[in-house]
């Protein structure tokens, strides 16, 4: 059920905010949500995705990895 929610979901933003975006992801969920988030992304089709990750000890949300298509993933 999720994966057609969030699938749905990405249409639904390109289609809203167009190509030449970014998707900002900040995530609070379980590894498997997770997973499938990355399943269902789309390199050829859908947004980059900019994820982000919490750490109190760095004074919050920082940006930990980039990810804009096949084979081309960058660390923040």
């Amino acid at each position: 059920m999720f994966r057609q929610k969030f699938r749905i979901l990405m249409d639904q933003i390109k289609s809203v905010h167009g190509h030449d975006n970014e998707l900002h992801l900040f995530l609070a969920a379980p590894v498997a949500i997770a997973v499938e988030i990355g399943r269902v992304w789309m390199p050829k089709a859908d947004l980059p995705l900019i994820v982000y990750d919490e750490n109190r000890q760095n004074g919050g949300f920082s940006k930990a990895i980039v990810i804009t298509s096949v084979g081309q993933s960058l660390t923040a």
